[in-house]
This record gives structure tokens, sequence and C-alpha cells, in this order.
């Protein structure tokens, strides 16, 4: 008998084998000295496996050698019952939840009924290929097949529309046609490799391939080319981007990846043990990652470049049970009997979450560590169709025949209805007031036009690779972008402005260049990590980061340093500021943050925050440096429901004007969606109504109204004298985009009042109403790159009127935050904000009169940020701390009003975002925003979102 002992791969690792004397396998030794061992019974059959570790599986079967039973590695019984022909018709899982199925003459599976009785069933035509499927509810989806290769000719859904797949005579798939009559076609060449792809709107891509059948050439529909390089085995060594840039590939003699090298020659390497299991990464500064397996393959501790350990450990079904932290923190996780995670336990905080399913698997209920039930509940499909929150309010969801969503219904009953076309795309969005947003595409799918429900249609143009070249708009105005070989963007403008960007052999942009404020360039370390930002004055910041590719130091363009030091998490733990102010943070048992300590050189405390928590992770108390301790209370959706205040705080409405009392406490209720109702405190009540659309109507006094689109247009107070009869107090308008572009606020004119400022008695000279107006611009990607303030009598910006000034800044971006901002005003005064690791670091302040940009600038100009526990600005230090230059404090209440600050050079403050004095709104500017279901959901735009001060929309005191 010939048989297998032993096996030499190419790496020189060997790998043996054993047997019976009947010459059945019975182990595996692999060249880790691992065992898998095989059992057999009296007919020759596996019985057992017995596997590295020592778990082992168990088998029975029936006369027919069909396995009756299985017992798995924790001694869990899965039974199997079969058919007179042998065909299984009955599974029983450990849970006593089973599966049923039948079967027609043919021996084709024809019924499957799953763990809730419910059923699929299947038809079959002559040459038993599937022809019709009918769904739990009935659905029917129906499939032909063409006659010479019996492979798939049409799919008709459950909605009647049908898609056709055409082919060669070779049996390749040459053409599939929609439902709407759209089609893209393949052609091949002699050895049935595609050589053209075109798609649905007639663009078309070649491929070619060398001479062993390898791709080596993808060439896009605009000309430009990728090519492939691959190996004598089919490896692929090699690949060069439409640019020319080479990234390159190369192995072991066991195929697996061992170096990467970038088109710069940076490389990473991975290192392998004897059974090809990745044991360390290298990367492109040298910091090494290490990983220990059991003996089994699984991943046990993962050890990186500075030896912190994250440990796993897995049950016999190798399910991950257990996972230790480097700070000896973690998790453990408790499966029922069919692996799914049932509990949750942190330790040693000991903090449990539950999870209960239905029988066929899907999560039903979350109880969560405060003992707050959340659930759910589906359709024969597995689709949600109610999602119930933790108060008990219900959300529903409603779905047509082939899955799309077409409503959902909130808790106040109120619904948003969805249609789609024929290829499952969405036509239009109808929000509970009837006011509708409509959809067309392109052949390929591209979104055409988007029309908004006041009737303004935007249309989109795009280039022969389906990237979106141009936006055009009904005034005739359009925002255009541009891009590289390799598909970057390299341009982007509108009437505003423009901007370019080059980037390096990487992909990564070392320059963009605004049309009126100038440059930044970039540089970057071997992993990627910025290493240095120019400002268009000369001003650099230099970055450097530890093993961990973490954040170490920033230097300002003074030569300023601040530094930074983390835990074995990579938690913040101290930040030390180039004037010698300290930042320490300190966290609990559970991770949380837990301290906020921000002390001066000589060690004097200017800020400490210490934070309490519920069970479940929201903030419970914040006590402050002088005792006083604010307290939270949350409802079980986790709404803030009160907050109490320590006695004697003042709050500052503007952040430079009038100072009044802040409460001793706030009360707030909320609606089934989580639209506050009203707002107690110790001396008021003020209510809200809202409409079907969730939105504000009227606050207290204030009443509100809104366009079509959903964007608030005019602010009325109806309890107080109104400034000018024939205009709101605040007006708002809006770009196509629904982005705020004018503000205009009525305001009395100053001689309108008496020398104590009361109003004129009646009937005496008045002057016309003094408008406030501000206006605001946007760049193509929608960040506010302008904004113009000042008087008006005629709702034109004057230059100046009774003092008041008109002001024009612009702004400069690094991504999504604000570099520079330069005011017409003060000089040309021009500030400047640099950040590092997502935070608020330095505002360098200099003006044109100075003679230096910021490359040069003195440190008596300097001024330091840090901050409290959730990111707000809690302290402004300057340079050097003096009789004239004394810290400045920051405190907010609960949703952002100022309780202390000022804001006349430093514009950020709760939660980082700045704030424009003119008008007390925080300004979010929102890379992206995914509606959640179960939320409220508003139409905020994808640029600038100016939000009231008093914001409910946010629980981020969480």
């Amino acid at each position: 008998m010939c048989r297998l002992i032993a096996y030499t791969d190419p790496e020189g690792n060997e790998r043996r084998f054993e047997y019976d004397a009947a010459g059945h396998l019975t182990a595996r030794i692999n060249p880790e000295g691992g065992t898998y061992r095989y059992i057999y019974d009296d007919e020759g059959r596996v019985a057992a496996e017995i596997d590295e570790l020592g778990y082992q599986i168990s088998y029975n079967y029936n006369m027919d050698a069909r396995v009756t039973a299985k017992t798995d590695r924790l001694g869990r019984d899965t039974i199997y019952y079969f058919n007179e022909n042998n065909r299984l018709t009955r599974t029983v899982y450990p849970d006593g939840s089973e599966v049923r199925y039948e079967y027609d003459d043919q021996n084709n599976r024809t019924l499957v009924v799953d763990e809730l009785g419910l059923a699929t069933r299947t038809a079959y035509n002559t040459n038993n290929d599937p022809v019709q499927i009918t769904d739990p509810r009935g659905n029917i989806t129906q499939i032909t097949y063409e006659p010479q290769f019996n492979k798939v000719s049409s799919t008709t859904d459950a909605l009647g529309r049908t898609t056709t797949m055409s082919y060669d005579q070779y049996g390749n798939l040459t053409t599939i046609t929609h439902p709407d009559g759209a089609v893209s076609t393949i052609a091949y060449n002699d050895q049935g490799l595609p050589v053209s792809r075109t798609d649905e709107n007639g663009h078309t891509t070649l491929l070619r391939y060398n001479e062993y059948g390898d791709l080596a050439e993808l060439e896009h529909p605009d000309d430009e080319i990728i090519t492939y390089t691959t190996d004598l085995v089919g490896r692929l060594t090699a690949v060069t981007d439409e640019t020319g840039n080479t990234t390159s590939f190369s192995y072991n003699n066991r195929d697996s990846l061992i170096q990467t090298t970038d088109p710069t020659g940076v490389v990473t390497t991975h290192e392998y043990d004897s059974l090809q299991r990745r044991v360390a990464t290298v990367d492109g500064r040298g910091h090494r990652t290490e990983f220990v397996y059991d003996g089994r393959g699984d991943v046990l501790e993962q050890i990186n470049a500075l030896g912190n350990t994250t440990a796993f450990v897995y049950d016999g079904e190798r399910n991950l049970i257990r996972r230790t932290h480097a700070n000896t923190t973690g998790v453990e996780l408790q499966r029922d009997q069919r692996f799914r995670v049932v509990r949750e336990t942190t330790f040693p905080a000991n903090r449990v979450t539950a999870y209960t399913y239905d029988l066929k698997g899907r999560r039903i209920a979350t109880t969560d560590a405060a003992g707050v039930v959340t659930s759910a509940t589906y359709d024969e499909l597995s689709r949600v169709i109610t999602a119930t929150d933790g108060d008990g309010h219900i959300t529903t969801y409603d779905y047509d025949s082939v899955g799309n969503l077409t409503a959902v219904t909130d808790a106040n009953t109120h619904t948003t209805a969805y249609t789609y076309d024929a290829r499952n795309r969405r036509l239009s969005e109808t929000n509970p007031l009837g006011q509708a947003t409509s959809f067309t595409y392109d052949s390929a799918g591209n979104l055409l036009t988007r029309q908004k429900p006041d009737g303004a249609t935007i249309e989109y143009v795009y280039d022969t690779r389906n990237r979106r070249t141009e936006t055009r708009y009904p005034d005739g105005t359009a925002e255009t972008a541009t891009y590289d070989a390799a598909g970057r963007m390299i341009g982007m403008g509108n009437a505003t402005t423009s901007e370019t960007t080059t980037y390096d052999a990487n992909g990564r942009p070392v320059s963009v260049t605004d049309q009126h404020m100038g440059a930044i360039s970039y540089t970057y370390d071997a992993v990627g990590n910025r290493t240095s930002v120019t400002d268009p004055d000369g001003g650099i910041q230099r970055f450097v980061y530890d093993e961990l590719n973490r954040l170490s130091s920033v230097t300002d363009p003074t030569g300023g340093v601040t530094s930074y030091q983390y835990d074995e998490l990579n938690r913040p733990i101290r930040t030390t500021l180039p004037n010698g102010v300290t930042t320490s943070r300190g966290y609990d048992d559970d991770n949380r943050l837990q301290q906020v300590r921000t002390v001066d050189p000589a060690g004097t405390v200017l800020a400490l925050f210490d934070y309490t928590y519920d069970a479940v992770g929201n903030r419970t108390t914040m006590t402050e440096e002088d005792g006083g301790a604010t307290s939270y209370t949350y409802d079980n959706r986790y709404q803030v429901i009160e907050v109490d205040y320590p006695e004697g705080r003042v709050a500052n409405a503007t952040g430079a004007g009038e100072i009044k009392p802040l409460p001793g406490f706030e009360r707030f209720i909320y609606d089934p969606v989580g639209n506050r109702l009203s707002r107690q405190t110790d001396t008021t009540t003020t209510t809200y109504e809202y409409d079907a659309a969730n939105r504000m109507t009227r606050g207290g006094d204030a009443i509100y109204r809104y366009d079509a689109n959903g964007n608030r247009v005019a602010k009325e107070d109806a309890g107080l004298y109104r400034y000018h009869t024939e205009h709101p107090d605040v007006s708002y308008q809006y770009d196509y985009e629904d982005r705020l572009i004018r503000i205009v606020e009525q305001q009395l004119h100053p001689t309108n009042r008496t020398a104590h400022g009361e109003d004129l008695p009646a009937g005496l000279s008045r002057k016309p109403a003094l408008q406030f107006v501000t206006e605001y611009r946007y760049d193509a990607a929608g960040r506010r790159v302008e904004k113009h303030t000042g008087p008006s009598f005629n709702g034109m910006l004057e230059g100046t009127i009774d003092d008041v000034r008109f002001e024009q800044v612009r702004y400069l971006y690094d991504g999504l935050e604000v570099l520079h901002e330069h005011s017409s005003r003060q000089d040309h005064q021009t500030k400047a904000f640099y950040r590092a690791g997502g935070r608020l670091v330095a505002q360098f302040r200099y003006a044109t009169s100075d003679g230096f940009g910021s490359g040069q600038i003195p440190r008596m100009y300097l001024d330091y940020y840090s901050h409290d526990g959730l990111g707000s600005v809690a302290t402004l230090t300057h340079y050097e701390d003096d009789e004239n230059h004394q810290p400045i404090r920051y405190r907010y209440s609960a949703f952002g009003a100022i309780v202390q600050g000022d804001f006349t050079n430093n514009p950020y403050g709760y939660t980082s975002r700045r704030f424009d004095h003119e008008n007390g709104f925080i300004i979010i500017t929102f890379a992206s925003m995914t509606p959640l279901p179960g939320t409220g959901s508003l139409p905020i735009p994808s640029g600038l979102v100016a939000v009231l001060i008093c914001i409910a929309l946010f629980q981020i005191i969480r």
C-alpha cells in the first residue's frame, strides 16, 4: 500500500501522517508538533476527531452511513433525520429548534421550513433546475434557462420585473438587460477571458492579459491604464497605477505575502511560522507587531511595538469568550447553544449586557447594564418591522416585496414614505407633511437629478468613469470637480472660490491651494503620518509620533512644543503645552474618563473635572475645581431629563454681553421621538411645539417658520415688541444645497430709544428699523469659506452705521477644520488655529500692520487651549501668564449655553465647535451624517449647519 507518511514544503517544514492497520489516517502532525487525530468505528467510519488542543467531535451513523448525530467540542448534540432515499428531512439543533425539508420524486428539495415554521418553496423544471421560489410571505421569484448551456436566461422578481442574460457560443455571459431596458455587455477572447466590459452608459473598460492568462492591463474608458505584473505562478508582484506609481509585492515559497514596497520605496514586511500563520508585521518605520497562536491557529495574544499585550480566550468551538486588554480590563462573552452571544460582562467593573434571540437567531431584545430593555420584531423575511426603545415607544418599518424600505412611521405615528424604480433605486422620499424629494438616474445608476420639495431641480454630470464632474443649479451656477488619471480629485470650484490639490506617489495630498487664501503643504513619514503642515504665511507645524504611531509631540510655528503621553489602551493621560500648562486624565476600572485636571507650571489648578457614571456610561455628576457639582438624570432612552447645577453660578448669554443667573436646575420632558416638549427651571417653564416633520414651530414666545425643504426661514417673537411690522425678527435664507447663506436680524435703531433705553412714546418720530445682516458663502465641498456681517437699512450690507462696521471674514481649511481666518476689520487680523490629534492646540493672532506672517509670530501673540472631558474648551492660557494675560475660563450648561467665557478673540467653545457671537450659533461641519432607525430625522445639509446654542439634538454630555 502506498501511503503518504511525510511531506516537506518548500520552506523546509515537515508534515507527518499516521495510519492504523486498516490503512485509515489516524493522525496529522503539523510542523509545530500539533496533532489532529481520527478514531474509527468497526465499519471504518470516522467516529471521532480530536483536535490539537484535545477537543473532540463525535459522530453516529445509520445503516446507510449517513451521520445521524454530531456531538460538538462542547458536548452539544445536533440530530439529523433522513427519508428512505437518504435525503435529509429534519435537523434538530442543540437548543431544540429544528428545520424541516421535503423533496419531490427527483429528490429536489422543494420545501424548507425554518425554526419558526416559516416555509420557503421551490419548484423545478424537467432538468431539475429551480424555476420558481416562493418565500414565506408568498412572494414569487421566477427563473428561466437557455437551452444550450442550461444557464440562467432571466430572473423575474416578486414585483414582476425581469432581468435577462445572453451568452455567446461558448457559454460566456455577454449581455445583461435590466428591467428598464438598460444593457451592459462583456466581450471575450479565444481563451474565454473577458477583454472588455461596457456599462449601461456605453463606456468601455478594456482588459489585457499576458501569455499565461493573468491580467496585465486594465484600461479605463478615458484611456488611462493600470498595469499588473505577475510571476510564473500567477502571483501579483506589482501594480502600476494610472500615474506611473508602482507598488510591488514579494512572497515566500508558500505563497504568503512577505513584503510590500510602496511607490516611494517604503517597505512593510510580514513574518510567518511553519504553518504560515502571520507572527509579525513590521511597518515602514520599523515598528513591530507580533501575534501568538494556540495549537489550532487562533490568536492568543497580540503584542504591539511597545510590548503591550491584548489576550484572547476561546471555547472548544473556537468562539471568542474572553478578551483582556493591556491594562487587565476586558470583557467576557457567554454564548447560547448555538454560539450566539447572550451575555457580555466587563471586568473588573462587572457591567452586564444581555441579549435575547428568537429561534431563528435574530436578536429580539437587549437588556443593558442598567436593566433597560430595547427590542425589535421581524417579518417573515427577517426584516426589522418594529423597534421599541427603552420607554416603550415604537417605530415601525414597511417594505415592498423585494425588500426596499417603503415607509418609516415614528413613535408619533408620522410616516415618511419611499418609492423605487424597476432597479430598486430610490425615486422619491415624502415626509409626513407630504413634501417630496424625487430622484432620477442614468442607465448606469448615477444620480442625474434631485428635485427638492420646493420644486428646485439640481442636475449632476459625470465623466466616462462615472465620477461626478459638475453639479448644476436652477439659477445657472454650478460646482465643478476635476480628477487626475488615478481618480483623485485635483480641483473643485464654484462661483465663490476654487481649490486645487496635488498628491504624492502614495496618493496623499502634498499641497492644497485655495484661490483666495493661498496654499497649504504637507509632508508625511514612511507610514503616512502627517509630519508637517506649512500654511500660506510660511508657518510650519511639525509632528512627531511614537512606536505606535501616536502623536507624541507637535511643534508650532514659533518653536513651542506640545507633548503627549498615553496609557496602555492608547488613551491620552498627559498633555503638556509650550507654556508649561499640563492636563492629566485618569480613567476608572471600566475605562471611562474619571478626571481631567489642568494645572499651570506653579501647580495652580486651572480646571478640574471629576466625573461619575451610571451603569451604561451616562455621565451622572461633574464636580469642578471649586467643589461645585452638576448632576444629570436620564430617562430610559438616555435623554437628559434633569440637570442640577451648583449654587451661585451665572450664565453669560452671548459670550460677551449680559450676565444672568444660571438656574438651580433644568428639567426636560420629551415626546415619543425625542422632541423636547418643555424645559422647566426654578423660575420659568418653557414649552415647545413641533410639526409632523419634527421641526420646532414654537419655543416659548418664539414662533418658527420653515420652507418646503425643511429649512428654518423665520423666527418671530410673539411675546415682545416686534422690531419691524413687515419682517420677521430673524429671517434665514439658504442656497440650493440647503446651506445657510443669510441671516437678517431686525433691531431698533439706537435713536428709537430714550436715554434710559426705553422705547420712544407712541407718536414720536422713529427712524427705520436697523437690520443686522450675516451672509455666508461656501466652497464646492460645502465648507463655509466666507462670512460677511454688518448693518443694513434696506437688506443690503452697509459700510458703517452708527459705529457698527461691515466685516468680511475668509476661512482657509485644513480638511474640515479652519486653519486660518482673515478679517477685514481689526487691522486685517489673521487668526491661525493649530490642531493635533483632533484637538485644538493653539491660536495665533496677528495683523497685517505687524509686518510678519505666521512663520515669524512673536510668542506674545499665542494662546493655548485646554479641554474638558467632552472636548469643550475649558481654559485659554497665554504664552506668558501675567497681569495682562490671565487664563480665561470657559464653562457651559448641559446643552452648551455659555456659563463663563470670553469669545471676543476665541471663537471655539462647546465641544470645540465654532461659536458665532453675531447670532449665538454653534457651527457644526459634518463630513457625513447617517440616519439611524428610530431616530428623529431633520433635513441637515452636508455642509455647514447652524444650530441654536440650546441644542437638544445631540446627547453629547453622555
